[in-house]
């Protein structure tokens, strides 16, 4: 499917939405950029904080804390690109380190033990399927991170602003600048 096909289903998607009059130009117009599965990540996640579908597993909405940002809120969104750093986060955390079953553990010892060919390969099943139970771990405790879905709450409705990623939090005012200057319809979710 070429492009241009592809940003004209994603707009029929998004008018169709009870919610469209509710999404900023900005917001529109990042999603129509961006490729099917972050599309359809975001769909899901609004979808889920507009109660049309089932939750989904990744962080719970919050508010932003602080002074700049500190009136809008953020959800996460995740796709595929995001299940390694979801299975860092589980297995970095400091009271997994020292634990025996943590995959470095298990590897040292599989190195140690100077496995014999099959037995290692063997040993490397056990290794991955206990990286892996670190990413359903945080899915089934709805701890799954990923990249931002920005939004506001006026009058008991939530006006999302655009999509937002971790690093722009270094500069929160410009965070802060770009969404006002981008979400001008929605100016009444900044005061």
């Amino acid at each position: 499917m070429d492009r241009k096909t592809e940003r004209a289903i994603f707009l029929a998607v998004l008018e169709g939405k009870p919610y469209y009059d509710r999404l900023s130009k900005k917001i529109v117009e990042s999603l129509l950029e961006e490729n099917a599965k972050v599309f359809t990540s975001v769909v899901s996640e609004v979808d889920a904080l507009e109660n049309i579908s089932e939750v989904t597993r990744t962080k719970r909405q919050s508010k932003f804390s602080g002074d700049v940002l500190g009136r809008l809120y953020h959800t996460h969104y995740s796709t595929s690109d995001d299940i390694a750093q979801n299975i860092e986060l589980h297995w970095g955390r400091a009271d997994l380190q020292e634990d025996p079953s943590h995959p470095n553990s298990l590897l040292r010892k599989a190195i140690e033990a100077d496995l014999q060919h099959a037995d290692m390969w063997s040993e490397a099943g056990v290794i991955a399927k206990k990286i892996v139970s670190g990413y359903d771990e945080r899915r089934a405790k709805r701890k799954i991170s990923g990249e931002w879905i920005i939004y506001g709450v006026h009058e008991g409705l939530k006006y999302y602003l655009d999509l937002g990623y971790h690093g722009e939090l270094i500069d929160e005012v410009a965070l802060y600048d770009r969404l006002y200057s981008s979400c001008p319809e929605f100016d009444f979710c900044f005061h």
